[in-house]
């Protein structure tokens, strides 16, 4: 591929170009996401580098830099996500610096997941360089090297030359395919799905192949096409006016790609209990401390066809419906593990900024508790970090936290005050200063207590108590000496206020 190839109708329309014309002939060799500041150490040349800023958000100034790094390692071209993070003073300065060095500079929108633009990518690669064909296919090669359902159905198309639509929910198809390669599918595909269906001719059956011949109404046409459907799987392939059926040898194509695609799903069913057992147990071993070798980490990863991020952030989350949690939560990443009723997920920085809102929504829809740690830099502080964050969670429940996602800073007051209220010393602090109030002004109509909760809420500040609980603001000064002679103290006294306050927040605590 070329970069220009990039801004195609069917591939990143909305894609946006904002400097570097001159440099849209660059051959891009393979694809990489910006995650370090030092990441120009690694470039070789060709290199489509995707990113959204992240790293330079606390030091715009060093992305200039950068920038006149990668051209003069000849990368090919360098696409941001610009309304993610602030990665530079003035955007329209480092536009024209990727102008004067002839750098492919562009937009990308933030609807897109760096998966989706490798996927897509890759797609368009195997379809230009003429992948593989459905005519006799290798039904094994197929299957053992887990080919891309949507090249298979693109190689269908490329051979009989027909419009279809191809739909399974276990393969994560639903797609339409038209005569230019045009995946702007999930419209067309959502339009073909929702169309009323006008007709539909007598059904046969090859093995356990359903066939018929339907027409639908869609978008105000009316399309003839033949139905193909085994297990969830359907195919639906267009026909000309005066046909009833597909030729014999363009059939046996599509009933071909069809069993490849039978057979993927029962591969998957399979194979993806024993793989989740391995990652499962994988991540449990590096979690507990019993594995920390990165080089071997590595390569039993690779052989589950997954990544683990260094540096990384672990999320653990906690909802007594474990089946709910797992089945909301497994969205966000492949590389999570289940220990008891609680889920761990692991995440990049770099993904843990893209889907926070995601998590933070669904955690709060569902009633589901989770926190986070800070930045893990490498496989040795893991383990600490686990630990931590289980002792958190004990925290969040024993404190009747609402559910939530939450960061271990967001906690540090209600937990150091709750670990502070388990001393004995505590216990005297509150017996001294917050008890005698109980029993102290008992035939007033506001009790001594709830005076000072209030003046304690207002800062002490008695003109804005005696307004909240609606008494004179004389009174509210009785009441305030009526504490000091209760607690022998003196309120204006900064120590007392904070000794007040202090046992105030642990008997509200209900801890002592």
């Amino acid at each position: 591929m070329i970069v220009a190839d990039l801004f195609k109708a069917n591939l990143f329309p909305d894609f946006k170009l904002l400097a570097g014309e001159r440099g849209l002939e660059n051959e891009i060799g393979t694809i990489f996401v910006l995650d370090t500041p030092d990441f120009c150490q690694w470039v070789r040349g060709g290199e489509l580098v995707i990113g959204n800023g992240y790293a330079f958000h606390n030091n715009p100034n060093e992305f200039p830099v950068f920038l006149q790094e990668l051209a003069s390692k000849n990368a090919a071209a360098l696409g941001m996500k610009f309304d993610r993070f602030r990665f530079a003073d003035n955007y329209d300065d480092i536009i024209r610096l990727a102008n004067k060095y002839d750098f492919p500079l562009f937009e990308i929108p933030f609807k897109y997941t760096w998966n989706a633009i490798f996927d897509e990518i890759h797609r368009h690669s195997r379809i230009t360089s003429n992948g593989p064909t459905i005519g006799s296919p290798d039904l094994l090669t197929a299957i053992e090297e887990r080919m891309d359902p949507l090249d298979l159905a693109y190689s269908l198309h490329a051979k009989i030359k027909r419009k279809l639509f191809v739909y399974s929910a276990k393969l994560q198809l639903a797609h339409h395919i038209d005569t230019t390669f045009d995946t702007a599918a999930s419209t067309l595909a959502d339009e073909f799905r929702r169309g009323t269906l006008i007709d539909r001719r007598q059904q046969r059956h090859v093995g356990s192949i359903a066939i018929s011949t339907q027409s639908k109404s869609v978008g105000g046409e009316v399309l003839k096409y033949t139905s193909y459907k085994i297990c969830g799987i359907e195919m639906c392939v267009k026909l000309q006016k005066r046909e009833s059926a597909l030729p014999p040898q363009e059939e046996k194509a599509v009933i071909n790609t069809l069993l490849i695609f039978y057979l993927m799903v029962m591969d998957e069913v399979l194979t993806i209990d024993s793989t989740r057992q391995k990652l499962n147990s994988l991540l449990e071993r590096i979690l507990l401390g019993r594995h920390s070798d990165a080089s071997v980490l590595r390569a039993q990863f690779g052989e589950l066809r997954l990544h683990f991020p260094l540096p990384c952030t672990l999320l653990l989350f906690y909802k007594e419906d474990l089946v709910l949690l797992q089945r909301e939560l497994q969205q966000i990443t492949p590389l999570y593990c289940v220990l008891g009723e609680q889920m761990i997920v692991v995440l990049s920085p770099d993904e843990l900024a893209e889907k926070q809102d995601l998590i933070r929504e669904i955690t709060e829809r569902n009633g589901i508790f989770g926190i986070r740690s800070d930045v893990v830099a490498d496989t040795a502080q893991l383990a600490a970090a686990f630990a931590s964050l289980r002792e958190d969670m004990a925290w969040i429940e024993k404190l009747h936290v609402a559910p939530g996602f939450y960061c271990h800073s967001d906690l540090l007051g209600k937990i150091g005050l709750a670990r502070f209220s388990e001393l004995g010393e505590c216990a005297r602090i509150v017996q001294k200063y917050w008890t005698p109030l109980e029993s102290a002004g008992k035939k007033r109509a506001v009790s001594l207590q709830r005076f000072a909760s209030a003046m304690i809420d207002d800062n002490f500040n008695l003109a804005k108590t005696a307004a909240n609980l609606n008494i004179h603001y004389n009174t509210a000064r009785n009441y305030c000496e009526e504490i000091e002679r209760a607690l022998d103290v003196d309120m204006e006294d900064p120590e007392a206020r904070f000794l007040l306050t202090l046992s105030h927040n642990v008997a509200k605590l209900g801890a002592v």
